[in-house]
C-alpha cells in the first residue's frame, strides 16, 4: 500500500486538503489551501448598506440578513427597505421587516417567506463547539474560493469567541460576512454543499483534522506534523431515537395521527378550534396544535390561515412561532 505525506494539491488527481489554521482553530495546523487575499462586496449588498446608525439601530442582525438577501435576489431596491425601515421606525411599529415590505406591494407573500426561511438558516445558531468547527471549515473553504479574505474570516470567528465568553448567543460565520455586506448569499450556499460532500480525516496519534475532496483508493494519508496515518471520520448517521412514552400511547388511536404530528393532550378549547399538546416526529419536537373546528364556513377556513401567514412573517420574542399550515 503506497503511503504519502498530505500534499497542498495531489498531481494529477485535483484532490485538495485542507488542513485547519491555526488562525481560525485553536491547536490546528496550517492551511494548505488558500487562495484569494481581498473580500469583495457583493453586488446589492455593499456597504452602504448598513451605513446609517439609524438604520442599524432600526434592524437586528437577522434584518440586516434578510435585507441583504433580499437585495442579491433583485427583489426590492435599497430605497424601498431604507424607505420601509425608516417609516417603521417613525410609526413605532413592531412589524417584522418583510411583512412591512408584503404591505407595502413591494414583496409577495412567497417570497417574504422564502426570505424569512433563507434568513433563519444563516442565523440558525447552536452550542459554541459545533459553530466554531463548522464555521472554521466554512470559513476555509471560502478563504481557498477566493470569496473572502483570510483576515475576515479570522475576524468573524473572533467576534463568536467574544460572544461565546459572555455566554450570549453566537452569531454563524455567514450571518456576520453577509450582515457586513462582504459575502454573497449564494456563494455562502456553495461552500455549504461543497462542505457537505468533504471527507473529513482525522490523525490517529494527535487528533489534527483535515479535509479532502475525495480520497485516492488504496493510499494512505500521514499528517504533516507527526507522520502518523489519517483515518476517515464519516458522519454517522443517527439512529432513530424512541418517542416520548405518551407519544407512543397517544399514536396508538389512529385518530391522534394527523400526518407527522401526533396529538397527545387538548390544551385548550374556544368558539373556532381546539388547541393540542402535539409532537412533529419530522423534526422531533412538541409542538402546538391548533384544530380549526368551525369548517363550514369557507370564510372562517380563509380567515384561518391568514391569520398563520401573517403571525409566520413576524419574528418576536414575544410572539409564538408559525411551523406549519395545511388542511
Amino acid at each position: 500500500m503506497k503511503e504519502t505525506k498530505l500534499p497542498t494539491r495531489i498531481p494529477g488527481l485535483g484532490v485538495f486538503l485542507i488542513a485547519m489554521s491555526p488562525r481560525f482553530g485553536r491547536s490546528q495546523g496550517k492551511i494548505r489551501v488558500v487562495s484569494g487575499e481581498t473580500g469583495q462586496a457583493h453586488p446589492g449588498a455593499d456597504a452602504r448598506m448598513g451605513s446609517s446608525d439609524s438604520r442599524r439601530e432600526a434592524m437586528n442582525s437577522f434584518e440586516k440578513v434578510l435585507a441583504r438577501i433580499c437585495l442579491e435576489h433583485g427583489w426590492a431596491s435599497r430605497a424601498q427597505i431604507a424607505d420601509a425601515v425608516r417609516t417603521r421606525a417613525q410609526e413605532g411599529s413592531s412589524a417584522a421587516l418583510a411583512a412591512v415590505l408584503v404591505a407595502r406591494g413591494v414583496l409577495t407573500p412567497e417570497q417574504a417567506g422564502m426570505l424569512q426561511s433563507e434568513a433563519s438558516e444563516v442565523t440558525k445558531s447552536g452550542p459554541y463547539a459545533d459553530v466554531r468547527e463548522h464555521d472554521t471549515w466554512i470559513g476555509q473553504l471560502l478563504v481557498e474560493s477566493g470569496a473572502v479574505s483570510a483576515d475576515m474570516i479570522q475576524s468573524a470567528l473572533d467576534r463568536q469567541a467574544a460572544a461565546a465568553a459572555r455566554k450570549e448567543p453566537v452569531p454563524r460565520l455567514g450571518e456576520i460576512l453577509i450582515e457586513k455586506g462582504v459575502l454573497a448569499y449564494g456563494a455562502l450556499l456553495d461552500a455549504l454543499q461543497r462542505q457537505s460532500q468533504l471527507i473529513h480525516l482525522a490523525c490517529t496519534s494527535c487528533g489534527k483534522k483535515y479535509a479532502t475532496d475525495k480520497k485516492e483508493k488504496g493510499k494512505v494519508y500521514l499528517c504533516n506534523e507527526c507522520a502518523s496515518p489519517l483515518a476517515s471520520t464519516p458522519r454517522m448517521a443517527v439512529p432513530p431515537a424512541l418517542e416520548p412514552e405518551e407519544v407512543v400511547r397517544a399514536a396508538a388511536n389512529p385518530a391522534n395521527v394527523l400526518g407527522k404530528y401526533v396529538l397527545v393532550a387538548q390544551l385548550g378549547k374556544g368558539a373556532m378550534g381546539v388547541v393540542h399538546k402535539a409532537w412533529d416526529r419530522g423534526l422531533r419536537r412538541w409542538v402546538a396544535f391548533k384544530v380549526l373546528t368551525a369548517t363550514s364556513d369557507p370564510s372562517l377556513v380563509l380567515r384561518f390561515r391568514r391569520e398563520a401567514e401573517t403571525a409566520a412573517s413576524i419574528q418576536h420574542p414575544n410572539i409564538v412561532p408559525i411551523y406549519d399550515v395545511g388542511e
